[in-house]
């Protein structure tokens, strides 16, 4: 963990030391004596803090990553950012594609200048099915393998026996997305929500396993 541009950020994709509820109780109190401060109450309950408090996969992949990678290929550093040719291109491909999404979905793909107001469901929708048909000829193959390594992992982590049955290589797709992200986007873009999809295979096979 380290401060870059006044924010939290967390570089190490591999090799970091994963918390245990006993490692955290641990550092809470230590922060708690050293820099005296007050702890949330939650800390004082008899609750496993680490595997608990599940990841928010709605707020961390859809509205956390998924619309952090857009955003950035709109209005990022000039190395990964579209034209606004290459804008209107994706969202012309996005609004061809609405007479093709079943009514199972609760929305219709909008075009990108709407992605300030884009819901979770909308951007879940982008990350698993339609963000790798609309993007194919129009990001740098790169880019458009590392969206795809997240892609993949996302969409495999979504079904409950692909979870399980293909968990270690959901979590190797992982690991490469989030060392890579490092690589294209800079370390100011490696927040917790980055982060957490580093968990989120082992949170999918906990949330299977809790179902028996």
């Amino acid at each position: 963990m380290m401060w870059v541009s006044g924010r939290v950020t967390y570089p190490e994709a591999e090799n970091f030391t994963v918390h245990t509820n006993e490692t955290y109780h641990t550092e809470m109190a230590r922060w708690e004596k050293d820099d005296d401060i007050s702890l949330s109450p939650f800390v004082r309950l008899p609750s496993d803090m680490v595997n608990q408090f599940p990841i928010d996969y709605m707020h961390q992949a859809c509205l956390g990553v998924t619309k952090k990678i857009i955003t950035e290929w709109m209005r990022g550093e000039r190395n990964v950012r579209m034209s606004a040719g290459q804008i209107n291109q994706v969202s012309q491909g996005l609004l061809s594609l609405r007479k093709a999404i079943p009514s199972c979905f609760t929305r219709k793909p909008r075009g990108l200048e709407n992605i300030d107001r884009w819901k979770a469901t909308e951007l879940r929708q982008f990350a698993v099915y339609t963000g790798k048909i609309v993007q194919k000829v129009i990001l740098a193959d790169e880019l458009y393998d590392h969206f795809m390594a997240f892609s993949v992992a996302l969409s495999l982590l979504l079904s409950p026996n692909l979870a399980v049955e293909h968990n270690s290589c959901s979590s190797e797709l992982m690991t490469y997305f989030v060392a890579k992200t490092k690589e294209l986007y800079g370390d100011h873009f490696m927040v917790y929500n980055v982060h957490s999809m580093l968990h989120l295979p082992a949170e999918a096979m906990l949330s299977h396993l809790r179902t028996f």
